[in-house]
């Protein structure tokens, strides 16, 4: 089923708005000579074999070269790879193991003929998109929610490009190997110049078997085939998240790492990923524990990791778990450690206030997510219009958006030696084999800082908003403001309010609570005993610091939000409690 995109996504256009690389040191520890002239003889062997093996033997050939090649130090790595002669086939996978860290290609690789030719020229940036663009997306079937934030996030780059874009025309490929196959026909007879798609592993591997593949294609995910000449692979997969997140903390010394994994699917892949390469590397992993979704009591594996003194915990679980383990972490001793997460961790969980948990852990893998990239508005400003670009969609929103510039910069990536593009998914560079594999922007530098959760900034701005919200309303109603996010040791006050009104001065300590159900009986209900000590608190550590309020009669109230932040339904209770109700 062909679709034209003006069709599908016109409402899309509406509510989007819109308006290189560093080089880097090398580092690491020295690999010994010998064993370093011993590891790159073994994989040049064994890549002289890549080309005359199929399937699972040259699936497990490549992971031994990697293997060989991890264990080399940067300094080495990036030595022999330059030594390598033109058309060595060692050198696709020095250059890729180069890539993966982060570090520039001697040279570039060394490449089949791409067909480009029936584009117009690049632009002095290296754009050049196609003339005509076949999209190949289940449209249908049961992965037909997962592509669209995919389409989404790629009429986004579509449409926040000034310059000449290419006719667009999306196939339905409903999800299965036939109809991936059938769809590139139609694509192909329809005369489109370049292909994106299709989504599905099972898709793209049975598209790859194809004899003849006549137009340029970028798959979206890793098939069990190579990608053939002139065709290239994107894909997003927990085995990047692990593998990043290994390089994250070795670039920054860290050498024994706690894992903590989730028992799905991804978080095992992620974990074990995660672990092999740090191993390799040098690195060790103190433990791995295996968790659920509701980890139970790990005090005495994390107490036993503590005391091995790991430098750094990676977590490769769902945002929910992580914050019921944060505060496990901290009674262990291993708050402080480095904490990195896989892209799972961004799902988040929903709980506005118990979310602090989540700060301060760093996501090599994401960029729009936590930092933003040129040509995007703000992931928290993308997904108030839009429900396939927040919470766990977002992730594919910002890799349908890469999947645009990737066709309209891939002849740039095809020649371009180190440059890179700067993508939502991380910075993008083309290996030898065809495929796209993602970097941070940029390596570690003596001002290098921890990264908030992108959780933890919306929540910020969304508490500010409702307290604002607030502090107006009390305003209104008579009351003068005397202070605002007032923080002591073991307490906080939201809002400090004289009430005037009766003609004698209260002092009124204001705790704002915003909830998203009354399930627990709303905002207020959530005031619990342990909480009014803590209000009581701060404010006797107010009253000590501000001693002209002293004798002034107090009051503890609370405001009740409920609803959208930016326009809070507001319930006032005055004398909410009284300090002698503790």
């Amino acid at each position: 089923m062909e679709m034209r995109f003006a069709r599908i996504l016109a409402p899309l256009l509406l509510a989007v708005l819109f308006a290189g690389c560093a080089t880097t040191q090398v580092s690491g520890p020295t690999t010994p000579k010998g064993q370093a002239s011993a590891a790159i003889a073994r994989a040049a062997e064994l890549a002289r074999q890549d080309a005359v093996l199929t399937g699972q033997a040259r699936a497990d050939n490549a992971r031994e070269i990697d293997r060989l090649l991890s264990g080399l130090d940067d300094t080495t790595l990036a030595r022999d790879a330059a030594a390598l002669p033109a058309g060595d086939p060692l050198y696709k996978f020095a250059g890729r193991a180069l890539l993966r860290r982060g570090l520039p290609l001697p040279r570039p690789f060394d490449r089949d003929q791409w067909q480009f030719g029936n584009r117009p020229p690049a632009e002095r940036d290296g754009y050049r998109p196609p003339v005509k663009l076949a999209v190949l997306l289940p449209l249908s079937g049961d992965m037909a929610t997962a592509a669209q934030p995919v389409r989404d996030g790629l009429m986004a780059g579509y449409y926040g490009e000034s310059r000449r874009r290419p006719d667009v025309e999306f196939f339905d490929t409903s999800g299965t190997a036939g109809g991936a196959i059938a769809a590139y026909g139609r694509a192909v007879a329809a005369g489109a110049d370049f292909v994106v798609g299709p989504l599905g592993r099972d898709e793209v591997s049975a598209l790859f078997r194809e004899p003849a593949l006549k137009v340029p294609t970028l798959v979206l995910n890793r098939g069990n085939v190579p990608p053939p000449n002139g065709m290239a692979g994107f894909s997003l997969t927990p085995e990047d998240d692990g593998i990043m997140a290994a390089e994250y903390l070795l670039e920054r010394e860290r050498r024994n790492v706690l894992v903590i994994g989730g028992a799905d699917d991804n978080g095992r892949r992620a974990a074990q990923a995660f672990a092999e390469r740090f191993s390799e590397r040098g690195g060790k992993v103190a433990a791995n524990l295996s968790v659920g979704d509701t980890p139970g009591d790990l005090s005495a594996a994390l107490a036993s990791a503590a005391q091995a003194n790991v430098d750094a915990v990676f977590l490769a679980v769902k945002g929910a778990t992580a914050r019921l383990l944060a505060p496990q972490l901290t009674l262990a001793g291993l708050g402080g450690k480095s904490r990195v997460a896989t892209s799972q961790l961004l799902s988040g969980t929903g709980k506005v206030l118990d979310d602090v948990a989540l700060d301060g852990i760093v996501f090599p893998t994401e960029a729009w997510t936590t930092r933003g990239v040129p040509g995007l508005p703000p992931a928290s400003v993308t997904g108030e219009r839009l429900a396939t670009a927040r919470g766990p969609a977002a992730r594919l929103f910002a890799f349908g958006y890469d999947a645009w510039l990737l066709t309209a910069y891939l002849e740039k990536l095809t020649n371009d030696t180190n440059e890179g593009l700067r993508g939502a998914t991380g910075v993008l560079r083309l290996d030898g084999f065809g495929n796209v594999l993602r970097s941070r922007p940029g390596r570690p530098s003596a001002a290098a800082r921890w990264f908030p959760s992108p959780m933890a900034v919306d929540r910020r701005a969304q508490g500010a908003r409702i307290e604002q919200a607030a502090r107006e309303f009390l305003i209104r109603a008579g009351l003068r403001p005397l202070a605002a996010n007032v923080n002591y040791r073991g307490g906080e006050l939201d809002l400090v309010m004289c009430d005037e009104r009766r003609g004698e001065a209260t002092l009124v300590f204001v705790e704002v609570r915003h909830r998203r159900s009354d399930a627990f009986g709303g905002g207020a209900g959530s005031v619990d005993a342990g909480k009014r000590r803590r209000l009581i608190h701060a404010a006797s550590r107010f009253l000590a610091a501000h001693p002209r309020h002293a004798d002034l009669p107090c009051r503890f109230d609370v405001i009740d939000a409920s609803g959208d932040p930016d326009s809070p339904r507001l319930d006032w209770i005055a004398d909410a409690f009284r300090a002698d109700d503790t």
